[in-house]
């Protein structure tokens, strides 16, 4: 078997301590799950150290990252013909894709040549692959819905920020957070016009709500954060109609609330225990990834149920700089 040796799947703390994760290539799979939690079939993908699932919006193909030793692309299935295709051949690391609203085309981080930050990829290769920004060290990017905007966390020197930068000048960047400590994960309403994201400001992870506000050309966050899950969370998504919020608690049991929107107010139910999800891949990006109705989930799955290894680094900032 072979071991995974990208250093992205990792975890940093405030503090400069790093965990990352190893996990065996032959030991994740993807498969459908029901939303009770029962496994319904596993995906026409052959195992291996596949990770960040992502539904396309109109529910027709997979997105997923496959990572080896040295390098990780991301692959298409095609849920119909059953048939996968490499959608990425950069030498580097192509990962943590989302899709764009009409599914033509995904936003990952990577490289192009020998810049890298965050890419832009059409599916059928009409155009070639460009740098939507770059700069630092940027991931979890996204479009945004109904605004001509990309949403990714930017690493500061004071932690994680959620930011923005305009699809047509993406050199100006703008911070949505700037609370010292990680605030990123962030995921937008289906309307554009809310974000739930994760913050550590109180000492845990938390999914918190904040709306959009325009001031000018430019976004910013409302400094409201409606508590979304009240006993940590991390890794929120929105259904496609913007009723419900799924995310993880702290033991990967997945949680559901209800969202009732009214104008500028917005009313949250008392999350639900849905399912634990069976697998933690390790590193940036969903091990776990939901239909529209949110009514089935691609999940990584262990089928042998091989526990990962976990390992630590300390001080790597003085190391790096010997």
């Amino acid at each position: 078997m072979e071991e995974s040796q990208r250093g992205n799947f990792a975890s940093v703390s405030t503090n400069g301590t790093i965990v990352w994760a190893s996990a065996t290539a032959a030991d994740l799979e993807l498969a459908w799950f029901s939303r009770d939690g029962r496994k319904l079939e596993t995906l026409p993908i052959a195992p291996g150290k596949v990770m960040q699932p992502r539904i396309s919006p109109g529910g027709r193909k997979l997105a997923f990252t496959r990572a080896g030793r040295g390098t990780a692309d991301i692959w298409l299935l095609d849920f119909q013909s059953g048939a996968t295709t490499q959608l990425t051949t950069d030498p580097g690391y192509d990962e943590d894709a989302s899709w764009s609203l009409d599914g033509n085309t995904l936003m990952h981080s990577g490289s192009v040549g020998q810049d890298s930050g965050i890419v832009i990829t059409t599916i059928d290769g009409s155009r070639p692959p460009r740098i939507a920004a770059s700069g630092g060290f940027l991931n979890e990017a996204q479009f945004l819905p109904n605004r001509p905007f990309l949403l990714f966390a930017r690493a500061t020197d004071r932690g994680t920020n959620v930011a923005v930068a305009r699809l047509d000048d993406a050199s100006a960047m703008s911070d949505l957070t700037s609370e010292p400590g990680y605030e990123g994960q962030a995921s937008p309403s289906p309307d554009g016009q809310w974000l739930a994201l994760v913050t550590d400001r109180t000492g845990r992870s938390e999914v918190v709500l904040s709306r959009l506000v325009e001031d000018g050309p430019r976004l910013r966050l409302n400094a409201q954060r409606l508590p979304v899950s009240p006993a940590g969370g991390i890794d929120p998504h929105w259904r496609a109609d913007g009723r419900e919020i799924l995310y993880l608690a702290p033991d990967r049991t997945l949680m559901a609330v209800s969202v009732t929107i009214h104008g500028d107010a917005v009313s949250l139910g008392k999350p639900a225990r849905l399912f634990r999800i069976p697998a933690d891949a390790g590193g940036s990006g969903s091990n776990w990834t939901a239909s529209a109705d949110h009514t089935r989930f691609v999940v990584v799955n262990d089928p042998d149920g091989t526990a990962q290894t976990f390992r630590v680094l300390t001080n790597w900032q003085g190391n790096r700089d010997r």
